[in-house]
C-alpha cells in the first residue's frame, strides 16, 4: 500500500514538473513570438506564419495552465484532507488532560478554518511562485540571447535594489519605532479591550497558560508587522522598477550601434524584464503570508505532538457482561472529584445517574470510558480491570455523548451511513416532527440549531455505530417534554445497555437502576422504588417533576 501511495506520489511530482516546465517555457515563447509578429508587419507571409504559431501556443499553454490548475486543486484538497484527519487522529487520541488545555473554539478554529487557510493560501501562492520563478530563469536565458547588455543592467539593478531594500527594511530605525509602537499596542489591547483578567478568573489559576496566549499574540502580531513593512517596501520596490526597467530597454536597446534592437525585440524584452521582475514581487508576498500561516502550522504541530493515548496494546474487549466500580476515586490536583466509588451494572441494565451539579456524574463516566484514569480504586469489565483492555475496542463498545456534542457544518444527509437506517432511526424515535430533520440536504452548524437538536444530531449520530452500553451526558436537556419522553422511551426498549446522566425525571421509574450522586460519593443505589423512599434528593425530582 505504501509503495503504491510513494509511486503515485512520484508519478503525481513529475507530471506537475512537467507541466510547471511547460507552461513557464511557452509563457516565454508566446512574448518572444509577439515581437516577432511586430517585425513581421510589413512581411504578410512571415506575419501569418507567426500568427499561426502564436495561436498554436497559446492554445497549448492554455490546456497546460488548465491541467496545471487541476492538479492545484487535487494538491489543496489533499493537503485540507491531511492536516484535518490529523487534527481528527489528535483529538481522538490526545490524553484528555492534555486535551484540557484547548477550548471547544480553539479546537473548532484549527479544524473548520486553519486547514483550510494553509492548504488554499499556501498552494496557491506557491504554485504561482514557482511557476513564476521558473518562467523568471527562461526567460533571463532568452533576454541574454538577444541582449547580454541588457540581461546584466536588469539582472544587476534588481539583485541591487532587492538587497538594498531588505536592508533598509531590516534594520531603519522607523521600521523598528513602528514595530515597537505597534508591539504597545497589542499589549494594551490585550490586557484591556480583551479583557485578560476575565480571561484569568476563567482560567481560574492557569497564569502559565494564559502568559503564553499572550506571549504566542504578541509573537504572531510582531511577525506579521515586520513581514508587512517589508512587504511596503518591496511593493515600492516593484512598482518603480515596473516602470523603470523598460525605459532602460528603450535606452539600451533603441541606441545606435552593436547594442540596436528592432521593434520586435525590445517590445519583446520589456514584456520578458516584467516577466523576470514577477517572481521578486511575489517572493515577497509569499514570505508575507508564510508568516502568517507558520504559525498556524506551528499551532497544529504543537497540537498534533501531545502526548496519545495508547490504542493499540492491551486485550481486545470481545463483549461487555458486567462493570464493576470498586472502591474508585478521583483526584485532580488538590481537588477530590470521586471517592469510594462502588457499584456493579449488568449487560443491557438500564441506569440513571442523578444528582446536583458538580457532585461528579460526568467524571463518573469519563472514568468509565477511560477519558481519565481513577487515582483510587479500580473499574473491572468481566471482573478484568479496564486499564488492561485494548482501548480501541473498550471505546467501540461503549458509547459516549457528552453534553455538548460536536456539530461540523455538514447535511443530515451526510451524516447519515446508511440513508435508509438512518431513516428508520428518526422514525422509531420520532424525531421527523422536529425542524432539524424536515429537509435533510440543508446544511446546519453550531449556529443554526437549538441546543436541543444538537442532542438530537448527536444521538442520531451515536445510534447509528453498533454499541454494547450508550453513555449520555444530559441528553434530555433542552428537548420539550414529548420529545424527551420519546426518546428515552425508545432507548429503554433497546437491547443495549443505557446510562443516562440527567437532572430532570423523564421516565425516571422505568430504569433498571438509579444512582445518586452527592459531593463525589454515591449517596443511594437501587430500583427507583427502593431509592425513592430512601433518598430525600431523588423523591424531591421525582416527586416535583410530577406535580
Amino acid at each position: 500500500m505504501k509503495k503504491h501511495l510513494t509511486i503515485r506520489m512520484v508519478l503525481f511530482i513529475t507530471a506537475l514538473l512537467i507541466l510547471v516546465g511547460t507552461e513557464s517555457y511557452l509563457n516565454v515563447e508566446i512574448q518572444l513570438i509577439i515581437g516577432k509578429v511586430i517585425d513581421a508587419l510589413k512581411k504578410p507571409e512571415i506575419f501569418k506564419y507567426y500568427l499561426i504559431v502564436f495561436m498554436l501556443i497559446s492554445i497549448v499553454e492554455i490546456i497546460a495552465y488548465l491541467l496545471m490548475t487541476l492538479m492545484q486543486s487535487i494538491t489543496k484538497i489533499k493537503i485540507d484532507s491531511y492536516v484535518k484527519k490529523s487534527v481528527m487522529k489528535s483529538m481522538i487520541r490526545i490524553r484528555y488532560q492534555q486535551m484540557r488545555k484547548y477550548d471547544e473554539t480553539e479546537i473548532r478554529q484549527m479544524w473548520l478554518n486553519d486547514s483550510a487557510d494553509i492548504s488554499s493560501s499556501t498552494v496557491t501562492l506557491l504554485f504561482q511562485f514557482i511557476v513564476e520563478f521558473v518562467t523568471g530563469v527562461i526567460a533571463v536565458i532568452q533576454l541574454f540571447k538577444i541582449s547580454m547588455m541588457i540581461t546584466l543592467v536588469v539582472v544587476s539593478v534588481m539583485i541591487g535594489t532587492s538587497l538594498l531594500v531588505h536592508l533598509v527594511s531590516t534594520y531603519s530605525e522607523k521600521v523598528t519605532k513602528s514595530f515597537r509602537k505597534v508591539e504597545a499596542e497589542i499589549k494594551r489591547d490585550f490586557y484591556n479591550l480583551f479583557g485578560f483578567f476575565r480571561l484569568q478568573k476563567i482560567f481560574e489559576n492557569e497564569k502559565s497558560l494564559m502568559q503564553v496566549l499572550s506571549d504566542d499574540g504578541i509573537r504572531y502580531v510582531q511577525s506579521k508587522t515586520k513581514f508587512l513593512m517589508v512587504s511596503q517596501f518591496f511593493r515600492t520596490f516593484s512598482r518603480v522598477l515596473a516602470a523603470v526597467l523598460p525605459v532602460l530597454v528603450i535606452v539600451i536597446g533603441g541606441g545606435n550601434g552593436t547594442n540596436k534592437l528592432s521593434v520586435g525585440q525590445v517590445a519583446a524584452c520589456i514584456t520578458l524584464v516584467v516577466t523576470i521582475n514577477a517572481p521578486i514581487q511575489d517572493f515577497n508576498n509569499l514570505r508575507v503570508e508564510w508568516s502568517t500561516f507558520k504559525f498556524k502550522i506551528d499551532k497544529l504541530l504543537n497540537f498534533n505532538g501531545l502526548p496519545k493515548e495508547n490504542y493499540v496494546d492491551g486485550k481486545e474487549l470481545q463483549h461487555i457482561s458486567e462493570i464493576e466500580f470498586n472502591n474508585v476515586g478521583y483526584t485532580d490536583g488538590a481537588t477530590k472529584i470521586l471517592e469510594s466509588i462502588d457499584f456493579r451494572i449488568k449487560s443491557g441494565e438500564k441506569v440513571a445517574i442523578v444528582g446536583a451539579s458538580g457532585s461528579g456524574k460526568t467524571t463518573l463516566v469519563k472514568v468509565l470510558s477511560r477519558l481519565v484514569a481513577p487515582t483510587d480504586g479500580h473499574v473491572y469489565i468481566n471482573r478484568v480491570d479496564i486499564s488492561s483492555y485494548e482501548l480501541q475496542s473498550l471505546r467501540n463498545k461503549i458509547g459516549f455523548m457528552t453534553s455538548t456534542p460536536f456539530i461540523e457544518n455538514r447535511t443530515i444527509d451526510t451524516l447519515l451511513v446508511n440513508h435508509q437506517e438512518g431513516q428508520s432511526l428518526i422514525n422509531r424515535f420520532r424525531l421527523q416532527d422536529n425542524t432539524l430533520f424536515h429537509d435533510l440536504s440543508e446544511t446546519v452548524s453550531e449556529s443554526t440549531i437549538s441546543g436541543g437538536q444538537k442532542k438530537l444530531y448527536g444521538l442520531l449520530d451515536l445510534l447509528q455505530t453498533e454499541h454494547e452500553i450508550l453513555v449520555f451526558d444530559e441528553l434530555t436537556t433542552g428537548l420539550d417534554w414529548k420529545t424527551a419522553q420519546g426518546v428515552i422511551s425508545e432507548l429503554l426498549k433497546s437491547s443495549v445497555g443505557v446510562i443516562v446522566i440527567t437532572h430532570e425525571n423523564v421516565l425516571l421509574e422505568k430504569f433498571d437502576k438509579i444512582i445518586v450522586m452527592d459531593n463525589g460519593r454515591i449517596s443511594q443505589v437501587g430500583t427507583p422504588d427502593e431509592v425513592i423512599q430512601k433518598n430525600s434528593f431523588f423523591r424531591k425530582l421525582v416527586c416535583g417533576n410530577e406535580s
